[in-house]
C-alpha cells in the first residue's frame, strides 16, 4: 500500500510541475503568449528611409537599401521587406527613396505605410 501512495503522490507532483521548468529544462522559450500568429499583440512600427532596390511583385515583396535603425542595433544594409498592401508594388519603382514604416510580423519583416 505504501509504494502505491509513493506513485500516486510522485504522479501528483509531477502534474503540478510548473511548466517554465518543463521548458527550463528542455531550453524552451515559453515567455511568449499562446495566441495565434495573427492574434500576436503588434509591436511598434519602426519608420525608416531607404532607397528601393528591387520589387518582386510575385512575392509581394522590395529588396530596400535603409538607413541605420538604433533601436533595433542595426546598422544601415540592404534587405527584403514584405509588404501589407501588394497593391503599393504598382506604384513603386527601383531607385525611388522612400520613408517607410515597417514591423515584424510572424518571423518577417512587413511594411505596413509608404510615403
Amino acid at each position: 500500500m505504501k509504494h502505491c501512495s509513493l506513485i500516486l503522490f510522485l504522479g501528483f507532483m509531477t502534474l503540478q510541475t510548473p511548466t517554465s521548468l518543463w521548458a527550463e529544462d528542455m531550453n524552451m522559450d515559453m515567455s511568449g503568449d499562446m495566441r495565434s500568429g495573427s492574434e500576436q499583440p503588434m509591436e511598434a512600427a519602426k519608420r525608416v528611409k531607404g532607397v528601393i532596390r528591387q520589387i518582386d511583385r510575385a512575392k509581394g515583396t522590395m529588396t530596400i537599401s535603409h538607413e541605420p535603425i538604433p533601436s533595433l542595433g542595426w546598422s544601415a544594409m540592404t534587405m527584403d521587406f514584405s509588404v501589407k498592401n501588394p497593391a503599393w508594388l504598382g506604384s513603386l519603382k527601383s531607385g525611388q527613396s522612400i520613408h517607410f514604416d515597417f514591423v515584424r510580423q510572424r518571423g518577417a519583416y512587413v511594411i505596413t505605410a509608404v510615403k
